[in-house]
This record gives structure tokens, sequence and C-alpha cells, in this order.
């Protein structure tokens, strides 16, 4: 019993870090600065043309920091102590052309969680790198196809297992295309800690910020998963720039909000803490070729060859 808690905790701080959508291995991404916007109409607007770009490189990097402490029942319904924390980043690179019919990705992501119930312990880190260039292949009737070239590692060292596992850059022709970022941008918040309050878009909440020095920041309310336990509201420090019309920058940040969850299965008090940045540059600028090394290009002239060849 206690091992399965045990793996229920560690499962459930693993799920929990994907908190808003947006998604560091080492790599932070700064909060550009830009310039003042004319009023809540711009606001809007700004947010609505950044959805629409089809050419831009954006970078996100999202870190979670939490632990919990309390007494939880297990399947018997007897009352177990438990603990755990957890660490967890991850680093986004997308580079976008989406008339050009190429596409770059990139994901890092890393993790060490712990746990313990009643004097047993489970450990789980985890670090993972995906890379995917996307260049076109055929223009049909009803469908694009795409030469998809992929990279991956992960390194995994838990309690019960280790492995690594690398597989080098391939490439197949594919009707997938690499997804733009840009549509998950407009983030839904709570102008206050009221559990009764409906969460509202950020292209509505102009008036909640206060713009110094090329940004906008306001503090505003976002739920957030505590491992399996469940949600709450904490407080976050929300900030926005702009340039040229279009959002370049959004971040939100928590630093250790302190919270307690009482639940039918026990208590649980918690600390918990978070940063996402989103940057974008390049805008209608962005080359994607330029992320096409040779490994890349073999892999995809292997793939074509083949093709030919059949």
């Amino acid at each position: 019993m206690k091992k399965k808690l045990i793996a229920t905790l560690v499962a459930g701080a693993v799920l929990s870090t994907g908190i808003i959508g947006l998604t560091a291995c080492g790599n932070s991404v700064s909060m550009p600065k830009g310039e003042q916007i004319a009023d809540a109409t711009a606001w809007a607007k700004a947010f609505e043309e950044t959805s629409k770009l089809t050419n831009f490189t954006c970078e996100t990097s999202f870190t979670v920091d939490q632990k919990g402490e309390g007494t939880l029942k297990n399947e018997k319904g007897e009352d177990q102590t438990a603990k755990y924390t957890a660490k967890y980043s991850t680093y986004d690179l997308t580079a976008y052309d989406e008339d050009g019919d190429k596409a770059y990705t990139e994901s890092n992501e890393s993790m060490d969680m712990k746990a313990t119930s009643d004097g047993e312990e489970e450990k789980l880190k985890y670090s993972s790198v995906e890379k995917y260039y996307y260049e076109l292949d055929e223009k049909g009737e009803y469908a694009t196809s795409y030469w998809k070239a992929s990279y991956g590692k992960k390194d995994i060292d838990s309690t019960d297992r280790k492995s690594y596992t690398e597989n080098y850059w391939d490439a197949y022709s594919s009707y997938d295309y690499a997804s733009n970022p840009l549509k998950k941008l407009a983030l839904d918040f709570y102008e206050s800690d009221s559990t009764t309050a409906s969460s509202k878009s950020i292209t509505t909440l102009y008036d909640k910020f206060t713009y110094s020095g090329g940004v906008y920041t306001a503090t505003l309310y976002s739920v957030v998963e505590i491992a399996e336990m469940g949600s709450d509201l904490i407080k976050v420090e929300v900030k926005v720039s702009f340039s040229g019309g279009y959002v370049i920058g959004l971040s939100y940040k928590a630093k250790k909000v302190e919270g307690e969850l009482s639940l039918s299965e026990g208590n649980f008090k918690y600390t918990y803490s978070t940063e996402a940045v989103y940057a974008l540059k390049d805008i209608n600028k962005t080359d994607v070729t330029k992320k096409a090394n040779k490994d890349i290009n073999k892999a995809i002239q292997k793939a074509k060859d083949e093709k030919e060849d059949n």
C-alpha cells in the first residue's frame, strides 16, 4: 500500500507541472521589454494579431518547484504520513515559417522528484531532448505532406530502474506539422482569490495592468494542481510586453506560495513556486533553414532517395 501511495505522489507531481499551458534544463528565457500601447482595444488587438502570425521564433521556459507534507488515507482507509518534493523545468524553441512550409521545434525537459510514506522512499530523475525539423514534401488537393526529421534522447534514473536511449536524426514523410504555440497565448486568469469567481482571458484584463519600464505588470490568480491531492488558487505576478502591435513577451511567476488542502483523503500542506516566460522575436524574419544542420539534411535526403526508389 505504501508503494502505491508513493507512486501516486510522484505521478501527481509530474502531472501538476502543466499548470497553465506555456510550456528549463539550464535555459531560462528573459522577459523582453517593449513599448506602451494606446488602450484596451489596442491590447486585445495585439493578442489577436499575434495569434495570426505565420513567421516567427518563439522561446518559452517553465519551472515548478513544489513540496508537500500531510496525512493521507490508503486503500484500506488507514492514515499514512506522506511527503514529496518535486522540481521540474522545460525549455522550448519554435522557429516557424508556415508560408514557407518549414518549421523547427526543440524541447528540453528535466524533473527531479522524491516521495516518502511512513519512511519508505521513491525517487525519480528524468531528462529528455526532442528536436523536429519540417520541410515541404508535397502539396496535394486535400492535404500537404512534409519531410519530418527527428532526434531524441531520454535519461531515466528511478528507484526501480535506470535507462538511457538516444535516437539519432531520421526522417520520413508525414502529414504532421509543427503546432503553433501562439495559438495558446491568450491565457486565463482570475482577478481575485474568490472561489466563486470566473476566470477571464488576459485579452480582457487591460485595466488590471500597470505600465513601467517597457513591461505591463498585474497581480492575478491562477489554478494549480498540487500533486494528485487537488487544486488551489494561487497569486501570480503576470507581465506582458508589446512591440509593433504584437505581444513579444508574457510571463507569470509565484514564489513560495504556501497553502493547505483539506480533502476527504486527508490534509496536505504545500509550498509551490513557478515561473513561465514566453518571448517572441524575428517576426516575419525567421529563416528556418538555418536550423537545418548536416545531419538533418542527410536524413531528409535519405528519405527522399528511398521514396524515389520505391
